[in-house]
């Protein structure tokens, strides 16, 4: 679902606000110098911003193995089932039978052979995207004047921001199940005992092929995927690049800069999976963990600027920021965080000096 519709109507509320407060600055008395023509060539700017188009992907979910493991198909194996189990008894399997082997109910019985089973999760797929309301955070820039254009400067800048995010999904999954069903075939004419039956590793019984004929499945949508799945993560952004500012009028003017852009992240993983496969029962897993890495990446911004003061500025920005993909794994879960195609929404005040 888009979240963008429901918080763009407050997005622009704000901005209008922000508008509203800053544009009497432009009706300053007559007789003050254009903004540009100040001699003042560092400033330092601080606001608040927040971001969107910032998404995560939970993959992998709902993916488990086998509760047992069936082994391989040769002879004098040890194999474990969802419903039963054959073994190698106090013979070694002489004569290619055993007589250790157990089985839940009679129905795994076709006359011939007892069936028995071991289910697996392959997991719900490549994972939803999860969008995510604006996350907010801070915003600090130092700008240093290098030189005139025309009526316009340049200079370059070095901004740093710091970002929560949180993303969260609780959400239902299907994911497809591989099914492993093994035959072993008894003596013909005889019966098996009746199920649930367990036979002992040195006591007689009644005794099964021990190389059992193995076919494998797949079931679509036979895993049902519950639980929750959370990222919290800190982005750190540092910029430096180049900037023009141009004058609009006496009292306003348009900043534009891009450049080079790192994001440092530092990221908490949980989540908490039950996958209730059918004929295998119900399966839980949990994990957690912490991680961290550098992005590298670039930006474009734009502020428009509004003289406050002779020293004093408020701004409101825009930025695109692509710094790529961050990706968090833990216990075969992963998280990716987009940060490729990140808008970046400010409002603040800078201090010339």
């Amino acid at each position: 679902m888009n979240l963008y519709p429901r918080f763009m109507t407050s997005s622009i509320r704000q901005t209008i606000t922000a508008v509203a407060l800053l544009a009497p600055a432009a009706a300053f008395a007559a007789d003050h110098t254009d903004m540009l023509s100040r001699t003042n060539k560092n400033r330092l700017s601080v606001g608040a911003h927040f971001g969107l188009n910032i998404n995560a992907r939970f993959k992998h979910t709902g993916r488990f193995m086998a509760l047992e493991s069936p082994g391989g198909t040769g002879a004098g194996q040890n194999h474990e089932y969802d419903d039963g189990y054959v073994r190698r008894d106090e013979s070694d399997n002489f004569g290619g039978q055993t007589q250790y082997w157990g089985y839940d109910g009679s129905s795994q019985d076709t006359g011939s052979s007892i069936l028995f089973h071991s289910s697996s999760s392959r997991g719900a797929g490549p994972g939803r995207e999860i969008e995510c309301d604006p996350q907010y955070g801070l915003d600090v820039i130092y700008s240093r004047e290098l030189g005139r254009i025309r009526n316009g400067r340049w200079g370059f800048e070095a901004g740093f921001s710091w970002t929560p995010i949180v993303l969260r999904d609780n959400h239902s999954y299907r994911g497809s199940v591989q099914r492993i069903e093994d035959a072993y075939a008894y003596t013909p004419g005889t019966t098996p005992p009746a199920g649930p039956y367990q036979g002992k590793f040195n006591e007689p019984g009644f005794v099964l092929n021990d190389t059992p004929t193995r076919s494998v499945s797949s079931i679509p949508g036979g895993a049902l995927v519950t639980g929750s799945h959370e990222l919290d993560a800190d982005l750190f952004g540092l910029r430096l690049g180049p900037y023009l500012e141009m004058p609009i009028g006496r009292r306003c003017s348009l900043y534009v800069s891009g450049g080079l852009a790192l994001g440092g992240v530092s990221s908490e993983f949980t989540w908490r999976e039950r996958v209730s496969i059918e004929g295998a029962g119900t399966l839980s897993g949990r994990g957690h963990g912490t991680e961290g890495d550098v992005l590298v990446g670039g930006y474009l911004g734009a502020k428009f600027n509004v003289e406050l003061s002779e020293r004093i500025t408020g701004y409101l920005g825009v930025q695109y920021q692509t710094l790529g993909e961050f990706e968090h794994t833990e216990k075969g879960r992963k998280a990716v965080l987009d940060l490729s195609q990140s808008i970046f929404f400010s409002v603040g005040v800078g201090y010339s000096f």
